[in-house]
């Protein structure tokens, strides 16, 4: 697209006009979604980010700037809404590597969290991938609330054994949910 052509469909979305809007999605979508792919090497998280710029284009167009060409500012957009994802994803990897096991039992069942079903489904896979005993030991103390010293005795063995398996089963929660947030 020439410059003059640029300004005027900026000019056109800056008035509300959708068909010139749906031209520069038709134009520009696939390689706003190609260069986001390239970063987030994620095809369904890319089309997310590439649909967030264009709606913030239309959210926003009466501060378009005629001036600027249209495949720079989406270009720029798109820099920007990369950039916000890694700031998000990195604070999120943080915060994981940062629990505490009463943290980590809360929001796996902290139902008010949009993610929490989606959480809870991955630590269950997780669980339930553990060896048999650290599962059970586990399961008994955090979704049955029994004390160490009740399973303990439930399972005939030492309540320093029951530590181990609690300490080994949140590490290895932690430490797969981090790896899946990376």
């Amino acid at each position: 697209m020439r410059n003059s052509e640029s300004y005027s469909i900026v000019r056109r979305i800056k008035e509300g006009d959708k068909a010139a809007f749906r031209e520069i999605f038709r134009l520009y979508y696939p390689s706003i979604h190609t260069f986001i792919t390239g970063f987030t090497k994620d095809a369904t998280l890319a089309e997310d980010i590439a649909q967030d710029v264009f709606m913030k284009v239309w959210i926003y167009r009466s501060s378009l700037d005629e001036e600027m060409p249209i495949r720079s500012y989406l270009f720029l957009l798109a820099r920007r809404q990369i950039c916000s994802w890694f700031r998000r994803k990195l604070t999120l990897q943080k915060h994981i590597v940062e629990l505490s096991e009463q943290e980590l039992e809360s929001i796996i069942e902290d139902s008010n969290l949009t993610e929490a079903t989606e959480l809870q489904a991955i630590a269950e896979e997780i669980i339930a991938n553990m060896p048999d005993k650290r599962r059970t030991v586990f399961v008994l103390s955090h979704g049955k609330g029994l004390s160490s010293d009740d399973i303990a005795e439930i399972m005939n063995i030492s309540p320093r054994t029951v530590h181990k398996h609690l300490e080994l089963a949140t590490k290895t929660l932690r430490n797969k949910l981090k790896l899946l947030y990376k």
